[in-house]
């Protein structure tokens, strides 16, 4: 977003660009919600060709992410104790449905795991271990609970990124933005193993 924020005030700097992009700027949180707008509408386009019920979920999944990403671009536009008293306590709490919905869509939806329940119950003699499927690639079932635990405290740090008022530690940002990746890698490597 800063980039985009750069190039829109003509500046290459950091130091130059930080008096126009700074963390008040109002472009921060239009750029975030730019790809969870994007998921969204290919979503609707998705249920719009299949009439199926589960992309309307998923749209709504990335729909939730939209009051995180405004109530925290708009922050510093807000009285401090308005923020503390009504503010950052609907923000922690969309935030906190964000992240569980976004976690159980990641196990249940993309990765194909029973674990958060839905699956189909095990029958008596099956081998494959609790919360899991019956054919995995990654073998080892602990590889599977670890990507798990894994992909939810990744899920949580996320929110991080999309708090336009907490992007102030630049260190803390890129650390944020390279777990995110490696959770994205992870996430793709069980989505393929679902689909094929």
């Amino acid at each position: 977003e800063r980039v985009v924020c750069s190039v829109r005030h003509r500046v290459m700097l950091i130091h130059t660009a930080a008096g126009k992009c700074g963390d008040r700027s109002i472009m921060i949180p239009v750029v975030l919600i730019i790809p969870s707008a994007i998921r969204l509408l290919q979503c609707l386009r998705q249920f719009a060709d299949t009439r199926e019920p589960k992309c309307l979920y998923n749209a709504f999944k990335y729909t939730s992410a939209f009051p995180v990403i405004i109530i925290s671009g708009f922050r510093h536009f807000i009285d401090h104790d308005d923020w503390v008293f009504f503010w950052r306590p609907l923000w922690i709490g969309f935030c906190v449905f964000n992240t569980c919905f976004s976690f159980y869509w990641d196990i249940k939806h993309d990765w194909g795991l029973s674990l958060l329940g839905g699956g189909a119950p095990r029958r008596p003699g099956e081998k494959f271990p609790f919360g899991l499927r019956e054919r995995r690639i990654y073998g080892a079932p602990k590889v599977y609970y670890r990507a798990i635990w894994l992909n939810f405290f990744l899920r949580i740090s996320w929110t991080y990124k999309l708090a336009s008022h907490l992007r102030h530690h630049s260190a803390v940002l890129w650390l944020v933005t390279a777990a995110e990746i490696t959770r994205r890698f992870q996430w793709s490597l069980f989505r393929v193993e679902v689909e094929y």
